[in-house]
C-alpha cells in the first residue's frame, strides 16, 4: 500500500476521532461551570453555589419542558452533605443553592442540567439542551478566626497643683470664698 494513503487515512481517522471526542451534549466543547460565594469559605458560614454567569452555563428549559439541576456537594471525607434537585428559572435557566460547612478542607460540588422527558438523540434537540455536567467546582473551606480586638488605653501622666486664694466681699460679715485655680505640669 502506496504510504501516501496510509498517511491519509490516518489523518482522516484521527480528525474523525477528534470531532467524535468533541461533539457532547454540552455542546461545541463547552462544559458549563459553577461558582461559589464565598470561596474561600468559612466553617459555620453560609456558601452560595450557583451557576456562572455565562450562556454555557444555564440550565434553560426546552419547549416549555422544565429544566431541573441535580447538584452534589461532598465533605472533605467524601460524605454527602447536600443532594438536591433544584429547578432553575425557567426563564434565564440561572440557578442557586446554600450550605453551610460543618469541617475545614476542600468540598466538591457536582452538577447535572437536565430536561427530563426530552429525547435528546431524536435529531431536533439543540446541543445545549441537556443531560450534561457541569466542570467540579472545589470549594476551600477554613476555620474562621476570631477577630476580637483588645484595646489599650495609654493616659499620660500630670501633676496637678492647685492655689488657693481668700477673696473678701467687704461687707460686715466678713465672709470669704475659697477658690481653686489648677495648674498642670505636665
Amino acid at each position: 500500500m502506496d504510504s501516501r494513503v496510509v498517511k491519509s487515512a490516518s489523518v482522516i481517522a484521527l480528525t474523525v476521532g477528534v470531532l467524535i471526542a468533541g461533539a457532547g451534549p454540552a455542546g461545541a466543547g463547552i462544559a458549563g461551570t459553577m461558582t461559589a460565594n464565598p470561596n474561600p469559605g468559612f466553617v459555620g458560614s453560609s456558601i452560595m453555589v450557583s451557576n456562572s454567569a455565562n450562556s454555557a452555563s444555564t440550565c434553560e428549559p426546552f419547549e416549555g419542558n422544565p429544566s431541573q439541576v441535580h447538584l452534589t456537594i461532598k465533605d472533605p471525607a467524601s460524605s454527602v452533605v447536600q443532594d438536591v434537585l433544584l429547578t432553575p428559572d425557567q426563564g434565564t435557566g440561572n440557578w442557586s443553592s446554600n450550605f453551610t460547612p460543618a469541617m475545614v478542607g476542600t468540598y466538591i460540588a457536582t452538577a447535572l442540567c437536565d430536561i427530563p422527558g426530552i429525547n435528546t438523540f431524536a435529531g431536533n434537540v439543540p446541543a445545549r439542551v441537556g443531560p450534561y455536567n457541569y466542570q467540579d467546582l472545589p470549594i476551600v473551606v477554613q476555620q474562621q478566626v476570631s477577630t476580637t480586638a483588645s484595646s489599650t488605653t495609654s493616659t499620660a501622666r500630670a501633676s496637678t497643683t492647685s492655689s488657693i486664694s481668700t477673696a473678701s466681699s467687704g461687707n460686715s460679715s466678713n465672709a470669704s470664698a475659697a477658690v481653686a485655680v489648677p495648674k498642670f505640669t505636665g
